[in-house]
């Protein structure tokens, strides 16, 4: 069975595939069956919006204390535990330590434990919301959320 891995493509590149993917699943032909079969069976606009949603691609939805994280991130070395006041180090095309059959590639500033916290409440936040549609919050907001103070250090953090 061939690795499969995150590569070091841009985060662009990512949200493209994933709007494609939700364009196809749009256009299917199950969906347009399954909605044309609901029309003729069915004229309850509450029914018809219930099919509708579960045709959307949605991150897995969990309790509001706790944050979600794919095993094979979880397991990795992608945030490192350097002490805070080392300087971070500029990585090109990097690997990472990972589980078995999964391969990291790192390029950009080293990530920390505190990047780790930001991705988690970043990810917690768009579970809500349908894959590939824009999530919304202030700096306010989500520092609260990730129980950080909300003074001056906690912005630049």
């Amino acid at each position: 069975m061939p690795a499969t891995g995150i590569k070091h493509k841009p985060l662009s590149d990512a949200l493209q595939r994933i709007e494609e993917t939700l364009a196809t699943k749009r256009r299917s032909p199950a969906r347009s069956a399954a909605m044309t079969q609901l029309s003729l069976e069915a004229d309850d606009d509450a029914l018809r919006r219930n099919v509708e949603q579960a045709l959307i691609a949605q991150l897995p939805l969990w309790e509001n204390q706790v944050r979600g994280l794919p095993n094979p991130l979880a397991r990795s070395a992608l945030f490192s535990v350097a002490r805070q006041n080392e300087p971070r180090q500029h990585l090109k095309e990097r690997p990472i330590t990972s589980v078995k059959g999964v391969e990291i590639f790192y390029t950009g500033e080293e990530l920390r434990q505190d990047d780790e916290d930001v991705f988690l409440n970043l990810v917690h936040l768009a579970r809500s919301q349908p894959l590939g549609h824009e999530v919304s919050f202030t700096a306010y907001s989500m520092l609260k959320s990730m129980g950080w103070p909300t003074s001056a250090p906690s912005y630049e953090r």
